[in-house]
């Protein structure tokens, strides 16, 4: 069975800002092996829809939904099943989706917020912004 991982953001109205996610999905691409891609919830392109239409016209079967949202909030929680479930009974058993968690209070999110700090500290030290 075909797999593919679709990484979800929410989206912004800011082009740059939806920039991000296409790096870090590249990021994510250059350390599996399977079709890696992105979709935005809302305000920016592809939409979830448009992303698993395009992965199924791949031969893709297997869909692993990571939200790159921080934590289960009304998304997480309600629009994104329902969005899940509308696709379920478009494609049927033709196509197996799986959604994860949020990345939540994940030690490795604190590292990365330690690493901010310390940044930003050394920067002051030398009388940087």
């Amino acid at each position: 069975m075909k797999k593919g991982v679709l990484v979800l953001g929410h989206g912004s109205r800011r082009q740059d800002a939806n920039e991000e996610l296409s790096k870090l999905v590249g990021m994510v691409q250059a350390k599996l092996r399977v079709r890696t891609a992105h979709a935005y919830f809302q305000f920016a392109k592809p939409s979830l829809p448009d992303a698993v239409d395009s992965f199924v016209s791949e031969g893709i079967e297997e869909i692993f939904i990571v939200p790159a949202l921080l934590f289960p909030g009304i998304h997480l929680k309600e629009d994104i099943p329902e969005a899940l479930e509308e696709l379920k009974l478009k494609y049927g058993e033709k196509v197996n989706f799986h959604l994860t968690p949020a990345l939540g209070a994940d030690p490795r999110l604190a590292e990365i917020i330690m690493d901010r700090v310390r940044s930003a500290e050394e920067s002051l030290l030398r009388g940087g912004d």
